[in-house]
């Protein structure tokens, strides 16, 4: 194992040196010549754990970086709770979130909870914005709840939320994300509306959702709406109708949004691709 070292001084041990009985002249001769006996350090302390394998990563000695990473991804997510202060290091931030993202699933599941530690919380949320992925739809509930519990960590809980949805998403995670587009708060709802972007035509249960969200007040909830609407897919008139008066809305970001949304709408009359992308003939 390779880990930081120091050596220790350790204090010299006297020796009592017992002589026969002698003349007081070479007693005193003998005393004079003898001195206490210095001992070498038997030992020394290694700091080990997770501060040290850290440390490791910043050796310009790729073995020594590898050997630090190495224990880390063997501590697992017990060791996030040390790692995450040094996402904001920029020399640390992107071997640091590779690290946890190494560890898999069990490392979003680890950042979930932490969204919750008042210290740790923004550096969990940050993480999860940008490695939690769709294996790891199972956490979409504790996202969503990051989202409404925590009004600061709501951009980067949002980005999590929306980067683990995807289009093989279940029914489960797919009514967590409805429950977010049907929250009241503008701020929270474009980020389901966004995950229901992502996930894209197996979403096609919320359309009524998306539908009811292009007349919000909030532009930023209206563009969403319109993208969402581009990645369902569905041509209906009612779809059609609702992208045309978004495209003339008086916000830019509306209006382009919707403009792509109703190029990307199959054309009238085209054939529906079957299942694997196969148009039929």
């Amino acid at each position: 194992m390779a880990c930081a070292a120091f050596a220790i001084n350790t204090r010299a041990d006297a020796q009592t040196v017992s002589t026969p009985a002698a003349s007081s002249s070479a007693v005193q001769a003998s005393a004079a010549s003898t001195s206490p006996v210095q001992t070498p350090a038997a030992s020394t302390s290694t700091v080990t754990g997770v501060a040290a394998w850290i440390a490791e990563l910043h050796s310009p000695v790729p073995a020594v970086r590898g050997d630090g990473a190495d224990h880390l991804l063997k501590a697992g997510p017990d060791a996030i709770p040390e790692i995450l202060p040094g996402i904001w290091k920029p020399r640390m931030r992107v071997p640091l979130l590779r690290l946890m993202a190494d560890m898999g699933p069990r490392a979003i599941v680890r950042l979930v909870q932490l969204t919750d530690d008042p210290a740790l919380g923004p550096a969990a949320a940050e993480a999860l914005s940008l490695i939690a992925g769709p294996n790891a739809s199972d956490q979409l509930p504790g996202l969503a709840a990051c989202l409404t519990k925590h009004p600061e960590l709501r951009d980067s809980c949002g980005r999590a939320l929306a980067r683990v949805s995807g289009p093989r998403a279940k029914a489960a995670a797919l009514a967590v994300i409805l429950g977010v587009v049907r929250n009241p708060d503008a701020t929270i709802k474009v980020y389901g509306l966004l995950a229901v972007e992502r996930i894209g035509r197996p979403a096609a249960r919320a359309l009524p959702d998306v539908l009811a969200s292009v007349g919000d007040p909030a532009p930023a909830v209206r563009a969403a709406a319109a993208r969402a609407l581009g990645a369902l897919g569905r041509a209906t008139p009612e779809v059609r109708a609702a992208l045309k008066a978004l495209a003339a809305d008086a916000s830019g970001e509306v209006s382009a949004a919707a403009k792509s949304a109703l190029d990307a709408l199959p054309k009238a009359g085209a054939a529906t691709p079957r299942k694997g992308g196969q148009a039929p003939r």
